[in-house]
């Protein structure tokens, strides 16, 4: 709703409640648990050596802006600028949640039965996850139609997660899946957000995720890969 109709102080609350403390707060606590238990390694969820972390969010930053270009065209540098942060605490959230968390669970799960088959139901149970996640959306994001087409970029993030297992890799890549779809939607609220605050908001998430790696990593004494 916050994208149909614009307003700011939801937009924050928004950002600290769903994207900070849930996306980021609650998905690193599980993670503390699941990781020293043994269930899930820090390269499954997508946490590797800052020079691969580094390589894998340039490629993926790169590969995601040749798509949205694709599907979209030309587009205002400035007005990008603006959408690319406005929206990223959301794609932060959702990226955590759905591939690293569900999906790479899902696939912990299962693969000592069959490498294979794991990989495929965790890809799938993230694109699901994902999809689902746009019933708590306004209109048109939670019609039938549009979350059962949800499940293309769904799987389109899900295989450069699996294949590349890097988080910032796929966070790019799914980012600009998502800005391209908003804007071919005509959903484009970035105006009417100030864009200094919302750059800001983006990048005290940004920060908070890599600072949650860092202390995942220290606490987990595994070495990084």
């Amino acid at each position: 709703a916050l994208l149909v109709f614009p307003d700011l102080g939801g937009r924050i609350t928004y950002i600290l409640i769903a994207a900070l403390a849930v996306g980021v707060g609650m998905v690193f606590g599980s993670f503390r648990f699941l990781v020293l238990s043994g269930f899930l390694q820090l390269w499954r969820i997508g946490i590797r050596r800052p020079v691969r972390g580094l390589a894998g969010g340039l490629l993926g930053f790169a590969a995601g802006l040749a798509v949205f270009f694709v599907q979209v065209g030309s587009y205002d540098p400035a007005a990008l600028a603006a959408a690319f942060f406005t929206v990223l605490p959301v794609s932060i959230a959702e990226v955590l949640v759905c591939w690293t968390l569900v999906g790479a669970s899902c696939e912990a799960a299962l693969e000592e039965s069959n490498r294979r088959m794991a990989v495929a139901v965790g890809l799938s149970a993230a694109a699901v996850a994902f999809a689902l996640s746009h019933l708590a959306h306004s209109g048109p994001f939670n019609e039938p139609a549009v979350i059962a087409f949800l499940l293309v970029p769904g799987i389109a993030t899900g295989i450069v997660f699996f294949f590349v297992r890097d988080f910032y890799a796929t966070l790019f890549f799914h980012h600009f899946l998502a800005l391209s779809g908003l804007v071919m939607q005509g959903v484009e609220p970035w105006e009417a957000y100030p864009a200094g605050m919302m750059t800001m908001l983006g990048l005290i998430v940004f920060a908070a995720v890599v600072f949650a790696q860092a202390w995942l990593s220290r606490l987990a004494g595994e070495p990084l890969r």
